[in-house]
């Protein structure tokens, strides 16, 4: 191999690197979620029972789970500095204060969910995360984000409908 070879796939090899290193991190100020930012708040609550043994002299006490469950839908959501923002707001509204009867996790699909000991902070939570749509408008796309997502839409459209041709 000539030096002007190993020159020419020296440049190449650093190209491809570089529009590697682009393609792994998207400016996170552009980059929408693929689906809406959903919250799933869901309360356990213990109730005890009495059930009585099969010579029906003797009883004992059983404790049954019940779930209270509630899912929103955040549209005001749609970035990851929107989520930072919401969260930020959220940890200090609610979670801090309430440490330890709460947890929450936040998965890669756009789905929360949220995990509360009763019903009253349930409702502490639902009030509070529609106090912040009503706080944070919904923001439309920009024409240039709606036509890309309306030409996203008919190309799923379009192979689904030459996938079910086949």
């Amino acid at each position: 191999m000539s030096d002007e070879e190993f020159y020419i796939r020296r440049e190449v090899e650093e190209e491809e690197n570089d529009d590697y290193e682009q393609q792994q991190q998207p400016e996170a100020n552009e980059s929408v979620f693929d689906n809406e930012f959903r919250i799933l708040v869901l309360a356990n609550t213990g109730i005890s029972a009495d059930v009585e043994s099969e010579d029906g002299a003797a009883s004992a006490g059983i404790n049954v789970e019940e779930s209270d469950m509630e899912e929103l839908l955040v549209r005001q959501v749609r970035t990851l500095d929107d989520v930072n923002e919401f969260f930020d707001e959220f940890d200090s509204t609610i979670a801090e204060p309430n440490e330890g009867h709460l947890k929450y996790e936040v998965g890669s699909d756009g789905l929360c969910v949220v995990l509360v000991d009763n019903v009253k902070l349930k409702e502490t939570v639902v009030s509070f995360v529609q106090s912040y749509m009503e706080k944070h408008p919904v923001v439309e796309p920009t024409n240039s984000e709606s036509s890309d997502m309306g030409k996203q839409q008919q190309q799923q459209e379009e192979e689904r409908s030459t996938k079910r041709r086949k």
